[in-house]
């Protein structure tokens, strides 16, 4: 990895975090170093800019007058029941 100061302003605009480990050895001696880099989350930044924008709807808009789920059910079933029928008695009565 270049060193930090020979990265371009783009690069640099990019990296969220850079953490150096120095490994040492038993004795304390430094025998190397590991680096850890976090780049900036892009789509997280992007999301943030639409929905500034305006161009991220994610929010339900109710249109209208609000109904009683009830009401909107019967509407729905209405006329699709089945009707009661008129018997008729066969058996003559007893007078």
């Amino acid at each position: 990895m270049k060193p930090i100061q020979d990265l371009s302003p783009n690069i640099t605009a990019a990296i969220a975090n850079l953490e150096v480990l120095e490994m040492r050895d038993p004795d304390g001696v430094p025998v190397g170093s590991a680096k850890k880099l976090r780049l900036a989350d892009k789509l997280g930044a992007l999301t943030l800019l639409m929905r500034h924008m305006g161009m991220l709807n994610d929010k339900l808009k109710l249109q209208g007058e609000p109904e009683n789920p009830l009401t909107l059910l019967i509407r729905s079933v209405q006329g699709t029941s089945i009707r009661p029928v008129q018997t008729i008695d066969l058996e003559p009565e007893d007078a």
